[in-house]
C-alpha cells in the first residue's frame, strides 16, 4: 500500500523521506503515468500512447515533447514544448463562422535553407516566411532579400539609410557636363547619363536609396546651370542697358 500513487502523494506533502519510489498508473488504456518520490520532491512524468507507440511526451521537468521522448530546448529555455518530425506543424483551426485554418511549421525550402513559415490552409498559401539566414518574406517563398513582398507596401514613412549622397555635385574641381554636351548623350542613348536604363530597371530593380541620391546629383547639377544661366542672363541685361543709354545719349 505504500507503493500506492496516493501514498506516495501523502508521504511527499506530510510524510517521513521516502527514499525511492515508483508506481505506474495506465489511464483509459492511452496514457502512462509514472509518479516517482525522491527526498523532499515529488516527481511526476507523462506518456501518451498511440498504437503502444509514445506520441506525447512529458517528462520529469517542465517541458513537454511531441514525437520526442527527450524534449530539451537548445538554448536552456523553459518551460517548452517541443514538436519532433519531419516537418513540425501547428494547426490552428477557427470553427466559428467563416473560420479558416493556419499553420505553422518548419521545414527546408527549395533554396535548402532551414523555413519557418505560416501558411493559410485554408487558401493554401504560405503568407510568411522566415529562413535561417535571416530573410523574410511577405507573399513571397525563398525570398532573397532581408525582405521581400510580393505586392504592395503601404507605409506612413520609410527611412532609407545611405552612405552616398550627392553633395560631391558641389565640390570644388566637380566636372559639370555641358548642356549640349547632354543634349547630344540624350540623342544617342535616350536616357540621362548616370541614370539606369528601362531594361536595366525591368531586369534588376531599382536601389531607392541610390537612385534618390543620383535624382538629387540631377538637380543639384540642374541648379548649378540655372545658376550660370542667371549670370548670363543678368549680364546681358546689363550690356543691354549699357547700349540703350549710349544710344539715348547720341539722340
Amino acid at each position: 500500500m505504500r507503493d500506492h500513487p496516493s501514498c506516495l502523494v501523502r508521504h511527499a506533502l506530510y510524510g517521513p523521506i521516502v527514499t525511492s519510489s515508483l508506481a505506474r498508473v495506465a489511464m483509459l488504456g492511452i496514457a502512462v503515468i509514472s509518479l516517482s518520490v525522491h527526498p523532499g520532491a515529488l516527481r511526476a512524468q507523462a506518456t501518451w500512447q498511440s498504437n503502444g507507440s509514445g506520441v506525447i511526451y512529458a517528462p520529469a521537468g517542465v517541458n513537454v515533447g511531441i514525437g520526442t521522448a527527450t524534449p530539451t530546448s537548445p538554448e536552456g529555455w523553459g518551460p517548452a514544448v517541443i514538436l519532433s518530425g519531419n516537418v513540425p506543424t501547428l494547426y490552428l483551426n477557427n470553427t466559428a463562422p467563416g473560420g479558416g485554418s493556419w499553420n505553422l511549421r518548419s521545414g527546408v525550402g527549395a533554396n535548402g535553407h532551414e523555413v519557418l513559415a505560416i501558411r493559410d490552409t485554408t487558401a493554401f498559401a504560405d503568407r510568411l516566411w522566415i529562413d535561417s539566414t535571416g530573410n523574410v518574406g511577405i507573399g513571397a517563398t525563398n525570398p532573397a532579400y532581408r525582405l521581400a513582398v510580393d505586392g504592395t507596401i503601404g507605409a506612413k514613412e520609410v527611412i532609407v539609410t545611405n552612405t552616398i549622397w550627392a553633395d560631391y555635385v558641389f565640390q570644388p574641381g566637380y566636372r559639370l557636363q555641358g548642356l549640349d554636351e547632354i543634349e547630344r548623350y540624350i540623342q544617342e542613348n535616350r536616357h540621362l547619363p548616370g541614370i539606369p536604363t528601362e531594361e536595366t530597371v525591368k531586369e534588376k530593380g531599382v536601389s531607392i536609396g541610390e537612385m534618390q541620391a543620383k535624382l538629387l546629383a540631377k538637380v543639384e547639377e540642374l541648379t548649378l546651370h540655372v545658376i550660370e544661366l542667371d549670370k548670363q542672363n543678368k549680364a546681358l541685361k546689363a550690356k543691354m542697358a549699357r547700349l540703350e543709354a549710349a544710344a539715348s545719349g547720341r539722340q
